[in-house]
């Protein structure tokens, strides 16, 4: 036998040492991973899971401590271990005065419109109702009347708009109590036209007001202003815009 083939087969079988054959491995040489302990794949950042209770509506977890919360109505502080459920929170919640105050305010909510112009559940503000006037473009009627303060003399005029809705049911709603220094026909029908054009109204069927001599005048003088802004101001052309209060006329 050749003593040479022999070292030959000695020295690969050195060098083959930890070496892994497979069936796939086309005769390479597997990499063995590093000794030092060091790993060379970066760590797994935990993964932060939505939540799914309702509960967090009403509390914020804190940034130093994900496992402690605030409540967004007292900012008392509380323990929301994931494992430990949401219950204790809950519980808060029923006993907590600034929610309960919260929630006994949130029954009163209506419809208003978003920027979208869709309905949502919100308190009314006269800020809503404006937008609501100026994109339902609604006919309404008028009654107006001037209120004198016994204590202090001031005079106050109140303008109420009342008008069908969609579903047929008669609404009203107080647009105006205005302040005013004079009951002339003037100051009225400039008051009138100005509360009517901050709600965006420009449409008006009839307005209800006393027998004076000063609303005969306001309305002639609005029924002439009014009608330049829009060809559609009134119906009949105003035939019926100045009802006068039966009560008056007993």
């Amino acid at each position: 036998m050749d003593s040479t083939s022999t070292v030959d087969r000695d020295t690969n079988n050195k060098d083959d040492e930890g070496e892994i054959q497979t069936p796939t491995s086309g005769g390479k040489r597997k990499e063995t991973p590093p000794t030092s302990g060091a790993s060379s794949q970066p760590s797994k950042v935990k993964r932060l899971l939505p939540t799914r209770s309702d509960v967090w509506v009403h509390y914020t977890r804190t940034k130093e401590d994900r496992d402690k919360c605030l409540c967004n109505h007292c900012q008392n502080t509380f323990s929301c271990l994931t494992s430990s459920g949401t219950s204790n929170l809950r519980k808060h919640l029923e006993v907590c005065k600034n929610h309960l105050a919260w929630s006994a305010g949130q029954k009163n909510k209506q419809p208003v419109i978003d920027d979208d112009g869709k309905l949502k559940k919100s308190l009314v503000t006269e800020e809503a109702l404006k937008k609501w006037f100026l994109c339902n473009k609604q006919r309404v009627s008028l009654t107006t009347d001037i209120w004198v303060s016994q204590t202090t003399g001031a005079s106050y005029m109140v303008i109420t708009v009342h008008f069908i809705d969609s579903s047929w049911r008669l609404k009203k709603l107080i647009i105006g109590f205005k302040h005013i220094t004079d009951h002339k026909g003037q100051t009225i029908a400039s008051v009138l036209l100005e509360c009517l054009s901050e709600w965006g109204i420009d449409k008006v069927f009839c307005i209800t007001v006393d027998n004076a001599t000063a609303n005969s005048s306001a309305l002639r003088k609005f029924q002439s202003t009014f009608a330049a802004g829009s060809d559609q101001a009134f119906v009949l052309d105003g035939e019926f815009l100045h009802m006068r209060w039966m009560e008056w006329l007993k």
